[in-house]
């Protein structure tokens, strides 16, 4: 589980579940599921044909590990949604799905990336620890740099999403 202090952003740790290359987002949540509308109903559906029982076994902060292009394919903000209501609030990954990245930022869900494949590296259930003074990723003995990204991602992260962090600014008159 995520140790967190949104205003202190040194380190945080996790457990990780660990997934291959190109996870499309049909496969963190099938488009045959679509017709639910309940964000909570539907998420227990969520990576239902890669990780049995996924849904009941995720712990609210563990992280997702990932390699290349994850949550590529359809457009399908429901796929990052899913995984914010069973509690995911960091995705490491070597490269992401474009649309899906910035799902991920504008509903409050870190999107890290890596230069190498941590994924081969991890296990699930492994804790990791982000280091996010030194933007070193560390899990056992393997460490990697990540790409920071802009503080405004983190801005909205803290914030929960964009909406939540759009509330928050001082309106201008």
């Amino acid at each position: 589980m995520i140790a967190m202090n949104p205003c202190d952003l040194d380190a945080l740790s996790g457990y990780a579940w660990v997934f291959g290359d190109n996870v499309s987002t049909d496969e963190i949540i099938a488009g045959k599921r679509l017709a639910e509308r309940n964000i909570s109903r539907l998420a227990q559906f969520t990576f239902e044909h890669l990780k049995e029982n996924f849904s009941s076994r995720i712990n609210r902060g563990d992280l997702i590990v990932a390699g290349k292009n994850f949550g590529c394919g359809s457009s399908r903000e429901q796929a990052v949604l899913v995984l914010k209501e069973l509690g995911v609030r960091i995705i490491i990954a070597r490269s992401f799905g474009r649309i899906f990245f910035r799902n991920c930022v504008n509903n409050g869900i870190l999107p890290l990336r890596v230069n190498d494949d941590l994924n081969a590296h991890v296990q699930d259930n492994q804790q990791i620890k982000i280091d996010f003074k030194n933007n070193i990723i560390i899990c056992g003995t393997h460490s990697t740099p990540f790409v920071r990204p802009p503080e405004l991602f983190f801005n909205i992260w803290r914030a929960g999403g964009l909406i939540n962090y759009l509330k928050s600014q001082p309106r201008h008159e």
